[in-house]
């Protein structure tokens, strides 16, 4: 696959997949979610590849969804297939076989948090926040609904999604959203650390020891069901115009 919104490379055993939509802030466009799985999936049949790190570039992870693509929605069907395919290309980060570090310096808000989340390392740096945002423009949480209360607890996970405020790399870290902060001079060095411990590790007891931690959870389907709902409702309409406008929302509860 030719890669345009993404940028993968092969370094000795590490796979380097880095967002590439730094003027959108790394959004995920449908496109990019495609490439993103396509990536993963192919460094996870590559058996020479023992670590995948995700990162951003420009000044952000990942700022979410792509706004436009969830605007375009229009059917409950095209709603339904939308919600189940990021459920499907984010939940590839926990299917593979392969470790994933992620790399988070700078905005990892909505979906750009649930990946962070869903890592099975996540380094950030002091300036990194996170923010399940998805409320502020009309719509539930997906991996956060059903991922996160597993991944940081109930409690912090239920305030996220409720509160859609965002978090600084040290409370994300106390929550458990996060295994690490560090200075941003120092980022690629604490990264590059874990991947070393990762790929010193006996290959076959790392993938046993992440299908086990990582096996298939009840809910995702509901999870994905719930998304769509909010996705068909007069306040997504609202929440996805203001947001894109720059103004405060009103909602209508409908």
């Amino acid at each position: 696959m030719a890669y345009e919104h993404i940028v993968r490379n092969i370094d000795g055993p590490v796979c380097r997949v880095t967002f590439d939509r730094p003027e959108h802030l790394n959004a995920v466009s449908v496109e990019m979610w495609e490439e993103f799985r396509e990536a993963l999936l192919a460094a996870d049949d590559d058996p020479d590849v023992r670590a995948v790190l995700i990162e951003g570039k420009g000044d952000a992870f990942c700022a979410g969804d792509d706004i436009q693509d969830i605007r375009d929605l229009e059917t409950a069907t095209d709603v339904l297939d939308y919600c189940e395919y990021i459920r499907e290309a984010s939940g590839t980060i926990e299917r593979i076989n392969t470790p994933v570090v992620a790399k988070v310096d700078g905005i990892a808000y909505g979906v750009g948090c649930e990946i962070a989340g869903l890592c099975d390392v996540t380094v950030a740096t002091e300036d990194a926040a996170f923010s399940l945002i998805e409320p502020k423009i009309g719509v539930s949480s997906l991996n956060g609904l059903f991922r996160f209360p597993d991944l940081i607890g109930t409690k912090p996970a239920r305030e996220m999604m409720v509160t859609a405020r965002t978090l600084d790399a040290a409370e994300a870290h106390r929550v458990g959203l996060v295994s690490a902060v560090v200075p941003a001079d120092e980022v690629d060095d604490v990264v590059d650390q874990r991947i070393e411990e990762i790929i010193e590790s006996a290959p076959l007891a790392v993938e046993l020891t992440k299908n086990l931690v990582n096996g298939e959870r009840e809910g995702a389907s509901e999870a994905a069901t719930v998304l769509a709902n909010t996705f068909m409702t007069a306040d997504r309409v609202e929440g996805t115009s203001a947001f894109l406008e720059k103004r405060e929302a009103d909602w209508q509860r409908d």
